[in-house]
């Protein structure tokens, strides 16, 4: 009995420790400068020249929202990628000072980041014409 209980116990140490090592690891490979490439919303792209153009520096586990070089917002964000879709979650003072979880989903492929939050977590990656949500799609700058 004794012997089952210290196997549990190791396995669960295991588990948790690798969660974290693959957390790091995906914020690792979100590190850098993305810029704004496309907005999604009510299931369309919308135009070009009706997209207010930013770029995102994620710096550890924080990312600056930026246009124009000035800066527009400031955030922490925690991500849990062992679901599917990938969660992330936005942190952040509200108007009252009182901190908003904004919660999310995230898609990294290669240099593509498409990110959706809303009140509630999303269920899909994905707007409707009946929907409030948007998709932005970064694309990371290389320079």
């Amino acid at each position: 009995m004794r012997s089952n209980l210290v196997f549990v116990l190791a396995c669960g140490v295991v588990m948790a420790s690798s969660g974290k090592c693959m957390a790091d690891d995906e914020v690792e490979k979100l590190q850098g400068t993305w810029i704004l490439d496309s907005v999604e919303t009510k299931g369309e792209a919308l135009p070009k020249d009706k997209i207010a153009w930013n770029t995102v520096v994620i710096t550890g586990e924080r990312f600056v929202v930026m246009n124009d070089g000035k800066v527009q917002r400031e955030v922490t964000f925690k991500i849990d990628a062992s679901k599917n879709p990938k969660w992330i979650d936005q942190v952040f003072p509200g108007q009252d000072g009182q901190l908003v979880t904004r919660p999310g989903l995230y898609e990294l492929n290669g240099d593509t980041l498409r990110l959706i939050f809303d009140r509630t977590r999303p269920t899909e990656l994905k707007t409707t014409a009946d929907s409030n949500l948007n998709i932005t799609v970064y694309k990371r700058n290389k320079k």
